[in-house]
């Protein structure tokens, strides 16, 4: 028999190591809240026009064509492609306009037996620069009557003497540095805002509804990122520019624009590039200690600003020239490829329900088709579409997001 004296020291024993422990488990936990990094999410604050003026529009806008018709549709042999980077790393900017064609093309085809549409796709990334040749199988088949794509001004700078001879039509889903019609071409349209226009309204946005009275400029060297920030700067005030016209890390490293900004003394900065330089210019500002609001703009690569906001994002935003995907939308695309919608999937999905509700109509040449889209007036997934004589929107909006704590 165990005496009681031992029995009370054995459970002293116990309980002292339970609360130990306990004490270790809790300490390991908050530990753990410790290490866990800050989570963010990109949450839509606004979409303006190009006065720089809040949108006030339905959420979601109603009415989006819907590609599949009213399944009676009767074709010959007939096919649209789409083009841009479907692998390496900028295959984001690529794989989602390609998923929402193939999204579009399959309701279609799934609703109109005697109407089955080809879709025909062309990596553009697959070598850099693109070979010669390639794509000419493409532009060269004249029962390809439309293309989505190419996603960047390179490509359709390779492409532009085939495109120029063929006529084939080609709907950019991209801001691109190109300008429209390339190469005079008549049958170039673009899909989103294109450079000029993002700039023109994300400034006249900076000094109208936001209120910014004194705003720098920088961008990081690329001609997308230039094509912004010199599009933003031609639209500002200015009075209301701070620095020394736009701030190039071509011209300059990080440091060295963020101590010229830091000197400036801006309310506002506005970075033309990657969502992963803008961040490390925003490091650059907060450790100089600007607390400048910061506005970026990336197509693909948003989140990539999340490494570098710090704890508090306050002030930080993106701007984009698409907006969230409608509920519906989103679930139709999981229920196919199994995903969330990638960038631009809607913009995708609608350039080729166009083309699709063509066809339908009858638009089986190149020649039609690109009288089809020229004359077109309708509501998509992503906005409205129509298209001025220079083959840009007539009315092309951009989205503002918010980075924020989830």
């Amino acid at each position: 028999m165990t005496e009681p004296g031992v029995r009370r020291s054995r459970r002293r024993v116990t309980v002292l190591a339970a609360v130990a422990l306990a004490g270790l488990l809790v300490a390991g936990v908050v530990a753990a809240v410790r290490l866990q990094p800050t989570r963010f999410a990109l949450v839509p604050r606004a979409e303006i026009g190009m006065d720089g003026a809040v949108l006030d529009r339905p959420d979601p806008a109603p009415g989006a064509v819907d590609p599949a018709g009213d399944g009676k549709a009767v074709c010959a042999l007939v096919s649209i492609a789409v083009a841009g980077p479907l692998t390496t790393a900028r295959a984001p900017t690529g794989t989602g306009v390609r998923d929402g064609v193939r999204l579009a093309v399959d309701d279609h085809n799934d609703a109109n037996p005697g109407c089955q549409v080809q879709l025909k796709e062309l990596d553009t990334d697959g070598a850099d620069p693109m070979p010669p040749g390639a794509g000419l199988q493409i532009v060269d088949d004249v029962y390809t009557i439309g293309m989505i794509g190419p996603a960047s001004s390179e490509i359709s700078d390779a492409l532009r003497d085939a495109l120029a001879r063929s006529g084939l039509v080609t709907v950019a889903a991209s801001a691109g540095t190109h300008t429209a019609p390339a190469g005079g071409r008549a049958a170039f349209f673009r899909g989103i805002a294109g450079l000029t226009a993002q700039g023109s309204a994300v400034a006249r946005y900076l000094t109208g509804p936001a209120n910014y009275r004194r705003v720098c400029v920088a961008d990081d060297g690329t001609p997308h990122g230039s094509g912004l920030a010199q599009a933003v700067t031609t639209a500002l005030n200015p009075s209301l520019v701070s620095c020394d016209g736009p701030q190039t890390l071509r011209d300059n490293d990080i440091d060295a624009i963020a101590e010229s900004i830091g000197t400036a003394a801006p309310d506002a900065v506005y970075f033309g590039g990657s969502a992963a330089q803008a961040g490390e210019l925003l490091q650059r500002l907060r450790e100089r200690g600007v607390g400048a609001a910061l506005l970026s703009a990336a197509e693909a690569d948003g989140e990539a600003l999340f490494g570098y906001v710090g704890e508090d994002p306050d002030g930080v935003s993106v701007a984009l020239p698409y907006g969230p995907d409608p509920g519906w939308f989103s679930d139709d695309f999981a229920a196919k490829f199994d995903s969330a919608p990638g960038d631009l999937a809607a913009v995708g999905y609608d350039l080729a329900t166009i083309m699709l509700r063509g066809i339908d109509a009858g638009m089986l040449t190149r020649p039609q088709m690109a009288e089809w889209i020229r004359g077109y007036d309708g509501q998509g997934v992503a906005h409205r579409y129509r298209w001025a004589a220079d083959g840009e929107l007539t009315e092309p909006t951009v989205w503002l997001y918010d980075v924020e704590k989830r």
